[in-house]
C-alpha cells in the first residue's frame, strides 16, 4: 500500500486544487506536495534495507521476505501514530510560517533525543530523519500561503495510517498509548489470495484516479493515450501456472512479474511505435499491470 498512500493524497489534493480553479504549476505542486507529505510515514521501514545484504545468499524473494519481516521490527509505530502526525504537521506549519531553522533544527533534535530515550537509538534516528524530510518539503513549499500548507501535509500525513489498515500489522494509531480501535487487519474476503486482490484493486484505481487527475490538470487525454499493445497484458494467463499464489504477505512474485510485463510492453510502444510519450507510457504500463492482474484473477477463479 506504500505507493497507494501517495496516488490517494494527490487524488484528493489534486480534484480539490481543480475545485478551486487553480492554475496547473500550483495544482501540480500541492498535488504533489501531498503525495510526498503522505509517503513520509513509511520513512521508518528504511532500517529494513539492510536486508539487502541476504539478497546475494537467497535471492530475491528470500530478500523480500526477510526485508518486511525486519521492516516489522520498527515499521508502524511511532510514525504511524495519529498523534505524532497531527504534531508533525503543527511542527511543519509553525515552520512554514517561521521559516525559523534553528527551530526546525531544535525540534529534528528533539525528536531524535526523544526517540532515543523513550526507546532506541534506531527510534531516534528515524524520528529525527522524519522531521528532517518534513521540514525539507515544507522549506520546498514556500509559495503557497498557510492554509494551503495545512491542507496539504494535513491531508498527506494524517490519512496515511487509515490505508495500512488493509495489509499487514495494524498500526499503532494512539502511540505512545497502548490502546487501539483494530486489533487486526481488515479482511474483505476469507480466501487470502481473493484478499489480496481486493487490496491491489483498489491501490491500482488510486492509480487510476491520480492518472485521471494529472491528465484533467495537465489536459490531456487518458483514452487517446492507450496503445492497442496494452491488451497484450492479458496473455499474462499463460503464465499464471508458474506463479505462486499471492497473499498479502507473499505477494512479491506476482507483483515484480507484473510490473516487468509492464514494463516490457513500455518498451515495446518505445521501439516499435516509436511513442517518445512519457504520459502515454504510465497510461500503458498501468493498464497492462490491470489487464495482467484480471488475467491472473480469471485463471484463479476458473
Amino acid at each position: 500500500m506504500i505507493v497507494g498512500h501517495f496516488f490517494l493524497a494527490f487524488s484528493l489534493v489534486g480534484l480539490f486544487a481543480l475545485y478551486k480553479g487553480w492554475e496547473k504549476d500550483k495544482c501540480l505542486k500541492m498535488a504533489l506536495a501531498a503525495g510526498m507529505f503522505a509517503l513520509l510515514p513509511d520513512i521508518d521501514i528504511i532500517y529494513a534495507w539492510k536486508e539487502i545484504l541476504t539478497l546475494f545468499n537467497t535471492g530475491f524473494y528470500g530478500f523480500t521476505e526477510s526485508f518486511w519481516a525486519a521492516s516489522q521490527s520498527v515499521h508502524r509505530g511511532v510514525t504511524h501514530s495519529l498523534i505524532a502526525l497531527l504534531s508533525a504537521v503543527i511542527a511543519f506549519t509553525i515552520y512554514h510560517k517561521t521559516r525559523s531553522k534553528y527551530l526546525a533544527a531544535g525540534i529534528t533534535s528533539l525528536a531524535g533525543i526523544t526517540g532515543f530515550l523513550t526507546q532506541s537509538v534506531l527510534t531516534g534516528v528515524i524520528l529525527a530523519l522524519f522531521m528532517a524530510t518534513g521540514f525539507y518539503i515544507t522549506h520546498r513549499l514556500e509559495s503557497i500561503s498557510l492554509s494551503e500548507f495545512s491542507l496539504v501535509s494535513g491531508i498527506g500525513l494524517l490519512l496515511h495510517p487509515f490505508g495500512d489498515l488493509f495489509t499487514g500489522t495494524p498500526p499503532q494509531l494512539l502511540y505512545p498509548s497502548s490502546f487501539s480501535f483494530v486489533e487486526s487487519r481488515l479482511v474483505f474476503f476469507t480466501d487470502p489470495v481473493l484478499n489480496l486482490f481486493a487490496v491491489y484493486g483498489i491501490e491500482l484505481s488510486l492509480v487510476w484516479v491520480s492518472l485521471l487527475v494529472y491528465s484533467k490538470i495537465d489536459e490531456r487525454s487518458v483514452k487517446l493515450n492507450l496503445n492497442r499493445f496494452s491488451i497484450l497484458g492479458l496473455a499474462y494467463i499463460f503464465f499464471a501456472e508458474v506463479i505462486r499464489q499471492p497473499t498479502l504477505s507473499t505477494s512479491y512474485q506476482f507483483v515484480s512479474s507484473v510490473i516487468i510485463t509492464g514494463l516490457a510492453v513500455v518498451f515495446i510502444l518505445r521501439k516499435v511505435e516509436e511513442d517518445k510519450n512519457y504520459f502515454s507510457w504510465i497510461v500503458n504500463f498501468v493498464a497492462v499491470m490491470s489487464l495482467s492482474s484480471a488475467a491472473y484473477l480469471i485463471y484463479y477463479l476458473v
